[in-house]
């Protein structure tokens, strides 16, 4: 209701027609006058002016652009209107590139046992707070465990 009320004031309609219309004491439309919404108005038309002639602006170079201007305005007023105005721009996802000599290889599942093999290391604790690794090797068609170590510590050799 106060944003109707204030843009009917601004397109120049008469005090006391506004108050008959929506009924309501004189102090209380002047008060809706001095509201936020009044006083953000020329700073809401700077940053839309600003957008618009330099579209690849964000919210914080507009706001260093006001400063220049005069205006002594906090940055995160800016970014609220910034919001408001939909004016935020989506950001660019960076594309993936993928090198020529490092092409994605296909990898084709086995079609019988013993072809491939995949290994894997487990760590765990025991009761008595030591630390112990377990290096399983499985073959991948059939899904069963080809050979495992357990060990306090295993190398890579």
């Amino acid at each position: 209701m106060k944003t109707i009320i204030i843009s009917l004031k601004r397109y120049g309609v008469k005090v006391r027609r506004i108050k008959e219309l929506f009924g309501i004491p004189k102090s209380s439309f002047y008060e809706m006058l001095k509201d936020k919404e009044d006083k953000d108005y020329t700073l809401t038309e700077m940053i839309k002016s600003i957008a618009y002639e330099f579209p690849f602006y964000g919210y914080r170079r507009i706001h260093i652009a006001l400063k220049r201007d005069g205006f002594n305005i906090n940055h995160k007023k800016v970014y609220r209107i910034y919001r408001l105005l939909n004016l935020e721009r989506k950001s660019k996802k960076k594309k993936s590139f993928i090198h020529p000599s490092t092409s994605p290889i296909s990898i084709s599942f086995p079609n019988k046992r013993n072809r491939i093999w995949s290994m894997d290391f487990i760590h765990d604790s025991l009761s008595i707070g030591k630390g112990i690794r377990i290096l399983i090797i499985m073959d991948i068609y059939t899904r069963k465990i080809v050979g495992y170590r357990i060990d306090r510590s295993i190398t890579g050799n």
